[in-house]
């Protein structure tokens, strides 16, 4: 873990300055995941940690919105896990689903991963989305826990 900190750290994820948060609150940093993303290293490093702290009964991988679906494509595509890719909203072009890719069924045990957790809002969002499928969410996984959601995360913003 300490290498992915020291990586994160050199490609400055943490950025200083007021900045609008996606929920709408004023927040005096970013956590920019995304910036890693870039860096196969660090996205490689990023996705194994993940991968090791992840529920194994996983039978899908759930994601949404740019922060999550890096990382989700990637543990699908290493680990063989069908990847649901879930829309914020539902679109007026295509099929119009919001459910994308694999569908969960019924017996199926979920996992969802995002890149920065704040409030919550949009892992939730993602949990409402599943429920039209029955299948049941083992947990939630994010790089950076801005707060105290309930989530699995790899670090806090302290540590970075």
């Amino acid at each position: 873990m300490k290498d992915l900190i020291e990586k994160l750290r050199e490609l400055e994820v943490i950025r200083f300055g007021g900045v609008r948060l996606k929920h709408g609150a004023e927040s005096p940093f970013f956590v920019d995941i995304k910036k890693a993303y870039g860096d196969p290293t660090a996205l490689r490093m990023m996705s194994e940690e993940l991968w090791r702290i992840m529920d194994k009964r996983a039978t899908c991988i759930v994601a949404g919105g740019y922060g999550g679906l890096p990382l989700a494509s990637v543990l699908s595509a290493s680990h063989y896990l069908p990847l649901t890719l879930v829309r914020e909203e539902v679109r007026g072009h295509g099929t119009g689903a919001r459910l994308e890719g694999y569908i969960p069924k019924e017996n199926d045990l979920a996992v969802i991963f995002d890149d920065v957790c704040s409030t919550g809002r949009s892992i939730e969002g993602y949990i409402e989305a599943l429920k039209t499928t029955g299948a049941q969410v083992l947990g939630a996984y994010v790089i950076v826990n801005r707060d105290s959601y309930p989530v699995k995360a790899l670090l806090n913003v302290k540590e970075l």
